[in-house]
């Protein structure tokens, strides 16, 4: 291996020896090639990109400035001096081929290096870009972005194996073929979160922004980042819980975004009855609840429709048919509901029975306010159920609880308050 430069054959036939002229040229050549690298190196710094920057402040887009701040220009200045060196290498080691191997290999590497942290520079402006314009169709593209960098780092990887090596990227790709099991097996997790990511981003059944409740993971919040590997939560109570993307494939999850689109939320709860309560009204109740404007119609319509049908037999609690204390109070809940212009009219309205239970009869309201607001939702249910267990008396019914202190301290004897005015058999 020989330098057959001028200074060489001057050095030659000075009478210094082949490993001495080899050294001279090799540190020679490195001094040429470094000076060149900062030479390049600080025009394309101070120059090219204070140039580049200056013109980016000009200007009125928005793109350009998503680039530099992703350091898109500044990675990009170091392509012209890390490729000079290279192809001066080439020039000056030419007719040394291990020298050549060595040192254009450690450019090569360098090059690729730099080329892959280009390229995740664009995709990082590409993200902002495409957050900031907030396109209607509300997909998120970081999971195929994160893919899109795991298939550059694995290429980047094989390359400099391939230098390194000095085979061929096919080569190793045949090799790597027969541990597919083991390349699976590593990146099980980041391949299931890829599946994950593009099935939920195509068919919109999660994106950024949803509020999202996972009981078996404790997650009930809104969701504020979703990556190949992650999915961030933004717990309500301000914590934050960070979810195995692939985890939303194991596990079932609620999103509640649908709620908010349709323009109604559900109100499903139910009041239970103390069934001991129950009975038919006396004609002393039915006065007391004709003074109630919104019931007193469907009172007289009821009395009409039941003297029609008791004409012809007897008019005892037995054989006739009679209004009840709880049918009175479940009309007396769909005409307050209808009534009320904060529930969603034309969306389920329900007032219906359940099974009796140990704990009482079950009356259930199913309804959908039309404000979707957390805040707005929970004041329009509590006043309605404000209203229902306080008015609930007039109707001689109770609610069923559990005995507390004061049950049991009541004298033997002593009747509920709802029982003392008679007005019901």
């Amino acid at each position: 291996m020989t330098f057959t430069t001028p200074l060489s054959k001057i050095l030659n036939a000075q009478g210094f020896s082949e490993t001495i002229i080899l050294a001279i040229n090799t540190g020679l050549a490195a001094l040429l090639i470094l000076a060149t690298w900062f030479l390049l190196s600080w025009f394309s710094r101070r120059v090219l990109t204070t140039y580049l920057e200056k013109l980016i402040a000009r200007t009125s887009n928005t793109w350009d400035d998503a680039f530099h701040r992703a350091l898109f220009f500044q990675r990009l200045s170091r392509i012209l001096p890390l490729t000079a060196c290279y192809l001066i290498s080439n020039l000056i080691f030419i007719d040394s081929p291990d020298i050549l191997r060595v040192i254009g290999g450690i450019f090569l590497i360098c090059l690729i290096f730099t080329c892959l942290r280009i390229l995740d520079a664009t995709l990082t402006a590409t993200q902002a870009i495409y957050d900031n314009k907030k396109l209607k169709s509300g997909l998120s593209i970081r999971s195929y972005l994160g893919a899109l960098r795991i298939i550059y780092y694995i290429l980047a990887i094989l390359a400099i194996i391939a230098i390194i090596s000095g085979k061929s990227i096919m080569g190793i790709i045949g090799v790597l073929g027969g541990l597919t099991a083991v390349i699976v097996l590593v990146f099980r997790n980041s391949l299931l979160g890829i599946t994950a990511n593009i099935q939920f981003s195509s068919s919109k059944a999660l994106q950024k922004g949803d509020w999202i409740t996972m009981d078996s993971l404790g997650a009930d919040g809104v969701v504020e980042d979703i990556s190949i590997n992650m999915l961030t939560v933004r717990n309500f109570d301000n914590t934050l819980i960070t979810i195995p993307t692939f985890k939303l494939l194991e596990h079932p999850f609620q999103n509640w975004q649908g709620m908010f689109k349709s323009g109604g939320r559900r109100i499903k709860r139910s009041l239970y009855i103390d069934m001991s309560s129950i009975r038919f009204c006396s004609e002393d109740l039915l006065n007391h609840l004709r003074q109630i404007d919104i019931l007193s119609p469907y009172i007289a319509q009821k009395e009409t429709e039941i003297n029609e049908m008791n004409k012809t037999i007897s008019s005892s609690n037995i054989n006739g048919r009679h209004q009840t204390n709880l049918g009175l109070f479940r009309a007396y809940i769909e005409a307050y509901l209808k009534k009320n212009n904060q529930i969603h009219p034309d969306m389920t309205f329900l007032v219906r029975h359940l099974q009796p239970t140990p704990q009482g009869l079950p009356l259930q309201i199913y309804v959908f306010t039309s404000d979707t607001r957390w805040t707005q939702y929970e004041a329009i249910q509590a006043d309605i159920f404000d209203h229902l267990l306080a008015i609930i008396p007039e109707f001689k019914l109770r609610i069923y609880q559990y005995p507390t202190g004061s049950d049991f301290s009541r004298q033997p004897g002593t009747p509920h308050d709802a029982d003392q005015s008679g007005l019901c058999l």
